[in-house]
């Protein structure tokens, strides 16, 4: 079954800042040229998180409707003069809601024209959010770009507050600045979507500002720049009308740093678009079940239910508790449990990453997955690069904002399917997460792991005591490339099994064998694909059937050596094996203090799972927040996964490491990439380095002689990368020792004049500090760079004489 997802988008702008809006009307992004000023890019099937509240007030508590894109009264327009518009029509009142943008300077407006149909009281509260970045880095990652937002409040005198927000890390306009306020009287603000959803959000899709009398006027610059602003209450007779207006004023260069006063509100009037408008057309509004923002949220477990799930209370090891509530604990063989009641109170929602067993090297196809507690069973889906080689979409929201990411569970209800939320308990080990929700006198349980040793993942589905069969949906948000939309996907049907593939520019040149193959179980056979009535790409795949007691859905894939069809997993045995093969890696490490037993258990817990962030690190590289990493830093694969393999006795893996760094060494200049690629895309990395990266795989390589004294490591011959050839590998080898020549004498060759002293260049250990401008590159030393040299020479010297004394021992 083929269901064409609409996905025309309307614009409307001046030729610089345009706001733009997916098929139903939803915005779906503020883009100024290549700037994002808004966070998000709406998806095509869901609401976006920008948006105008009418709170009507009722005593002490408010009745709060959405004026854009999401309420069930809702008509939308296109207007003639370069505008859209909403109606929305109640018992109480009617709000239109105009948007448009300016001619002659990049602002855009909001006017909200409330008219009562009864006595009544009302305020307005405006939320956007906000990155004021390069689309690129954006997509990187959005909480890093929020990081470096300066809010700015200010309180004029006849407008309340105004927010103007800078972005403090350059972008290709330079340090781009927004205002953001109202015509309108503004008496209270927020500026960070943590402030105005709350933690509890993810938990109950509630947004608790909104039944405040006030916002809470807070400046707040964490990591989802969410701009909130409260008009002062209205109140309107039966008949009464009254207009409020919303703008935002982008600058798309502050220089320096953020402004010390306001702009005029005046000037700003002035810029508002005048004269009459008329619907051009109604616009009709698709409706499919990933529009459904409703979430099944997991009943709370009994004290019997936990024990019965996981162990007896006795067995639990470093409970956490909050007012006698149990939260969270260990179990079992380093098995970690969070209960809901904890993610009311965490701004970052739990999650994991898992990766299939052949992980310990980094060259296999390793296929990788990001779970997320508030049901993500599998997001960021790869094989392979963890970048570029993805099955799955990323989740962008750690408060579950967006339904449609990676791989969601949808159980049909009255009011249709509804996605699996907030679990009653979530559980994870080192290849696996598990979901039980608690749900109409049953459970709904849900198990994703990876294989021990095969590139493959499942997800098994099951429920318990539940007296009728569920109808369900498992959807797949389809990517085969690096970003959402950017590929022509494809999905082919081959008997039970689904083979994606699609058409990348990089995966076409790196990763050419690489294709996807999803097989349901039988009672999950039939489907349905969404298509980008546009494109004609396959955005989701949606596996549907009735659950009586047992489904499954396995991921594997062709690429390099791997071809993993057919192939179908027991959880239990994969669990032990992957178990078995992790402790062979740490040596069967055991630690058993006689008068310490928390200790004990703490030093094995941690060690089993510092062992398995490790190898995240190492052949995985990526976070639940950190998605676009498939790279290695060569400052932290010099540390990290080095010094792990180092600890573990390893030296064959530490010996490969060495040889993939020093092959990235410039031969030009001597030194590195600040990060590269390890795999088939290993021409993609960072030419410019901070001024300590050239030292670090040094210090690596003396800690190696001087563990192992295999001096004969230094005539390994190894290429160089040329900056000139693109970042290729040169042709021509040359010894390791050459390398380290080359390497030493890039570190005197950028020392401040007249000293011993490296030269700060662009930066050192601390990433947030880099130098202001070129003179500071070239004379400033830091306090990190100079002692860290000092320390890999010594140990290079050291290292080499105890070798040396130790061949002229044997000879003699």
């Amino acid at each position: 079954m083929l269901f064409n997802a609409p996905t025309h988008t309307t614009k409307i702008g001046n030729g610089s800042l345009a706001l733009e809006f997916n098929t139903n009307n939803t915005l779906r992004a503020i883009k100024a040229g290549n700037l994002m000023v808004s966070q998000f890019e709406t998806p095509t099937t869901q609401n976006a998180i920008s948006n105008i509240f009418l709170r009507e007030h009722k005593g002490t508590s408010f009745e709060v409707t959405p004026l854009l894109f999401s309420n069930a009264n809702i008509e939308t327009f296109e207007l003639s003069g370069n505008r859209i518009g909403w109606k929305t029509t109640t018992d109480n009142w009617v709000a239109t809601v105009i948007a448009s943008v300016a001619e002659l300077t990049d602002a855009y407006f909001y006017q909200v024209e409330v008219t009562s149909r009864t006595d009544m009281t009302y305020d307005l509260v405006y939320g956007q959010d906000m990155a004021l970045a390069d689309a690129g880095a954006v997509k990187t990652n959005e909480a890093y770009c929020c990081q470096y937002l300066d809010h700015q409040v200010f309180d004029t005198d006849n407008n309340g507050f105004a927010v103007c927000s800078r972005q403090n890390l350059p972008q290709s306009s330079g340090n781009p600045m927004i205002q953001l306020g109202s015509l309108s009287k503004v008496i209270a603000y927020s500026t960070d979507g943590y402030q105005f959803f709350g933690n509890q959000y993810k938990v109950d899709q509630v947004i608790p500002a909104l039944q405040q009398p006030t916002l809470c006027s807070e400046k707040y610059q964490y990591e989802m720049g969410y701009i909130a602003l409260q008009t002062e209450a209205v109140s309107l007779t039966a008949g009464q009308g009254e207009e409020t207006v919303f703008y935002g004023k982008l600058e798309m260069d502050c220089p320096g740093s953020n402004v010390k006063h306001a702009n005029s509100v005046d000037a700003i009037t002035n810029a508002l678009p005048k004269g009459e408008w008329e619907v051009v057309r109604q616009v009709e509004l698709f409706d499919h079940q990933l529009f459904n923002d409703n979430i099944i949220v997991g009943e709370p477990l009994t004290k019997a239910e936990i024990t019965e799930f996981f162990c007896e209370p006795s067995e639990r090891r470093f409970e956490e508790n909050r007012e006698q509530e149990l939260l969270s604990f260990f179990y079992g063989e380093n098995h970690y449990v969070t209960l809901q009641e904890k993610e009311k109170h965490l701004e970052r929602a739990t999650g994991h990453v898992i990766a299939s067993g052949n992980n310990q090297d980094c060259q296999q196809a390793i296929m990788s997955s990001t779970h997320h507690i508030f049901g993500i069973f599998n997001s960021q889906l790869t094989l392979g690069n963890t970048s570029f080689n993805k099955l799955l979409g990323v989740n962008r929201n750690s408060l579950n904002q967006f339904k449609h990411t990676g791989q969601r569970i949808w159980v049909k209800q009255e009011s249709g399917y509804v996605a699996l939320g907030m679990p009653s308990a979530y559980e994870v080990g080192l290849n696996f997460s598990r979901w039980v929700y608690k749900y109409q006198n049953g459970f709904i349980l849900v198990t994703s792991f990876s294989s021990a040793e095969e590139p493959v993942v499942q997800l098994d589905i099951e429920t318990q005591g539940l007296e009728e069969a569920l109808d369900i949906q498992v959807s797949h948000q389809l990517v085969f490339g690096n970003n959402e939309n950017e590929s022509e996907v494809k999905v082919s049907r081959d008997n039970d099994t689904f083979v994606v593939s699609g058409s990348d520019e990089l995966i076409a040149k790196k990763s050419q064998d690489l294709s996807f193959i999803i097989t349901p179980s039988s009672n999950l056979a039939e489907a349905e694909l969404i298509q980008d009535s546009e494109t004609g790409s396959d955005q989701f795949l949606m596996l549907k059937g009735k659950l009586t007691d047992k489904a499954s859905v396995t991921f594997g894939g062709t690429f390099k050596d791997a071809d993993t069809r057919g192939i179908s997993l027991d959880f239990a045995i994969e669990k032990g094996l992957y178990q078995v093969n992790q402790d062979a890696l740490i040596k069967q490490f055991s630690i058993k203090l006689s008068n310490d037993e928390d200790s004990s258990q703490k030093l094995n817990d941690m060690m089993q799972w510092f062992t398995h962030n490790a190898l995240v690190h190492y052949s995985t590289p990526h976070g639940l927040e950190q998605y676009s990493g498939a790279a290695w830093g060569t400052r932290d694969v010099s540390q990290g996964p080095f010094e792990f393999f180092m600890a573990m006795q390893e030296y064959n893996k530490v010996e490969q490491l060495l040889e993939t760094i020093y092959s990235h060494q410039y031969i030009e200049t001597g030194t590195w990439p600040q990060w590269f690629m390890f795999d088939n895309y290993a021409s993609i990395q960072q030419e410019e380095a901070h001024g300590d990266i050239v030292v670090w795989p040094l210090k690596a390589l003396a800690d190696y002689i001087n563990t192992t004294s295999n001096v004969d490591i230094l005539e390994t011959q190894i290429p160089f990368t040329s900056i000139e050839k693109e970042f290729g590998f040169t042709e021509e080898t040359t010894t390791l020792f050459a390398h380290v020549e080359r390497q030493i004498k890039h570190i005197e060759d950028n020392l401040v004049p007249g000293t011993f002293l490296s030269c700060y260049g662009d930066g050192d250990w601390d990433d947030t500090l880099q130098p202001a401008n070129q003179s500071l590159r070239e004379n400033m030393v830091s306090g990190w760079t100079i002692p860290l040299t000092l320390q890999a020479l010594q140990t290079m010297i050291t290292a080499l004489e105890a070798t040396v004394n130790t061949l002229l021992s044997v000879a003699n």
